[in-house]
């Protein structure tokens, strides 16, 4: 049974590496390159291409860790929900709530996609994840409203394009020490990460 077990794992995770293809992009803005990954969305049945990289186009409601600022490209820029839906090059858009959560499915489901998500280095602790997605969620921080820069190392959090309400929206965070995914309602002032879908 335990060797089976064993079988299933290592089943699940060759097919979460070779499930997705990896590209590239060009923000034809700043001539910006970013790494991309598609894969087959099994909820729709519809190729998905998304950035494998953070953000980073510059705007007036995007900010960088002022400590930070030498690993922009690993990191990006952290935008406010109101400069997150504005910022993505054309024929792209930043991502909704149902595709970070059909995102979350592909590979393992809210309470182990972190692992697979996370990059193979830069967090906090051992936190890792193994990046076999090719995702690379990196723990670039966030500014809160109070114009502070907290948790570099230790956490990711990304926008939806999705509304709670007037003055809130969803989003994901990562931490250093879990494999869960997690989703929160936060403050549309705050500044997160921002990872954009090919329309």
């Amino acid at each position: 049974m335990k060797n089976t077990i064993l079988i299933l794992g290592f089943l699940a995770i060759f097919n979460f590496v070779h499930s997705q293809t990896m590209g590239t992009m060009t923000d034809s803005r700043d001539n910006k390159s970013y790494n991309t990954i598609t894969f087959d969305d099994e909820s729709s049945g519809t190729s998905v291409t998304w950035m494998s990289q953070n953000l980073n186009y510059k705007t007036p409601e995007s900010y960088v860790h002022p400590e930070n600022d030498s690993l922009i490209k690993d990191i990006g820029l952290l935008y406010t929900w109101e400069g997150a839906i504005k910022a993505c090059p054309e024929e792209w858009h930043l991502a909704s709530d149902d595709e970070w959560n059909n995102l979350i499915d592909q590979f393992g489901g809210f309470n182990t996609a972190a692992e697979f998500l996370k990059s193979e280095e830069g967090w906090n602790a051992s936190g890792n994840g193994n990046n076999s997605s090719g995702f690379n969620v990196f723990p670039a921080s966030f500014r809160g409203t109070n114009g502070l820069f907290s948790f570099t190392g230790g956490g990711a959090d990304f926008w939806t394009a999705s509304s709670s309400n007037e003055h809130k929206a969803w989003r994901y965070y990562f931490y250093y020490g879990y494999t869960k995914v997690n989703r929160i309602e936060k403050n549309k002032d705050y500044a997160f990460s921002c990872r954009c879908v090919m329309n």
